[in-house]
């Protein structure tokens, strides 16, 4: 049973990074445009464009922990030594 409600909690997990990177990359390109056609002064245009810069590494952050998300095989298993057992009373 602990199998299928971790299989459950990772895919839960893949959505929501899914979806973030969605999000984050749509917003990284409006940006990017937004920089591109130079809307606003020289200054705040060159900001834009690279705020989409470090959006588009937040992305690649995001996947590589959808990978690292995908590859865990279970839960953690209970530390032997947790803070609670090392609380001298």
């Amino acid at each position: 049973m602990e199998r299928k409600w971790f299989e459950f909690d990772r895919t839960i997990v893949t959505e929501i990074l899914n979806k973030l990177q969605r999000s984050i990359r749509d917003g990284a390109e409006q940006m990017g445009m937004i920089a591109d056609e130079q809307m606003f002064d020289p200054g705040l245009s060159r900001t834009l464009a690279r705020v989409a810069r470090r959006l588009d590494r937040v992305v690649e952050n995001l996947k590589t922990l959808g990978i690292e998300v995908n590859g865990a095989t279970g839960y953690p298993k209970p530390q032997k030594n947790s803070l609670r057992a090392s609380i001298v009373r």
